[in-house]
């Protein structure tokens, strides 16, 4: 996110574009929209969380990756997590499937099921204390697009 942003802002401050890239899709707002959206530095919040947690994500993200919301849950030990099969808008575009799991969640927490942080499983703590983070697939899909797009800017600037 940080080499997107990096590489939208100059090409939008170093590259003439006579006001195109002011209004195009993929400027310097869109970027840092991502860029400020980066969760990593809320670890520490994630790590105290005590509430009840319902983690949805899809497995067809092509900008969140799937390790994220594994991580996401195994540092949060009362957290569950539901893979869905669609891509990175299917909180907007696919209430089918995005609704049932929100529902059920929320009826089990109102009837006191899920559990808090105090009351997760001992083999989750253990596993959420632990500091191993995760590792990025493979860059693939729109991110590779972005990241050689980059590549062939920087070359243009370059020369």
């Amino acid at each position: 996110m940080g080499a997107q942003l990096a590489g939208l802002w100059l090409l939008q401050e170093w590259v003439p574009h006579f006001g195109w890239m002011d209004n195009a899709i993929l400027n310097v707002s869109y970027a840092r929209n991502f860029f400020d959206s980066d969760q990593r530095p809320f670890r520490a919040y994630l790590e105290e969380l005590e509430v009840p947690t319902l983690i949805l994500h899809a497995e067809e993200d092509g900008l969140v990756p799937v390790e994220a919301a594994y991580e996401h849950h195994r540092i949060i030990p009362q957290s569950e997590l539901v893979m869905l099969e669609d891509g990175h808008m299917f909180m907007i575009t696919r209430p089918d499937i995005t609704a049932p799991p929100i529902i059920d969640f929320a009826n089990h927490t109102e009837a006191g099921v899920t559990p808090t942080r105090s009351q997760a499983s001992n083999e989750r703590l253990n596993e959420a204390s632990k500091d191993i983070g995760f590792e990025m697939r493979s860059i693939e899909g729109l991110s590779l697009f972005v990241l050689w797009l980059l590549l062939a800017v920087a070359t243009f600037v370059s020369e």
